[in-house]
């Protein structure tokens, strides 16, 4: 079975599995560890590529930006005094 065939099967179960749940014949709970089940099934770890083996050349690197404070559009009001006794 090819990866397209896959989705396909897996795309048809999580619709089956979101009516259930809508229709509420399973709880939340229940629909969450299905659902990761069946998207883990889709999980091919020949395609994934992990930091340990990847080449990041230098220029692609970021630095953090500076962050300005934002200027207000309307001026603070005065403080208020407490009033006197």
């Amino acid at each position: 079975m090819d990866f397209a065939e896959r989705g396909r099967a897996v795309n048809q179960d999580l619709r089956v599995l979101d009516d259930a749940h809508r229709l509420g014949r399973i709880t939340r709970a229940e629909y969450r560890v299905r659902r990761r089940r069946l998207l883990e099934t889709l999980y091919d770890p020949s395609a994934v590529v992990t930091a340990r083996n990847t080449l990041v050349p230098p220029t692609a690197t970021t630095t953090p930006r500076v962050r300005r404070r934002r200027r207000r559009l309307t001026p603070r009001p005065p403080p208020t005094r407490p009033a006197m006794r």
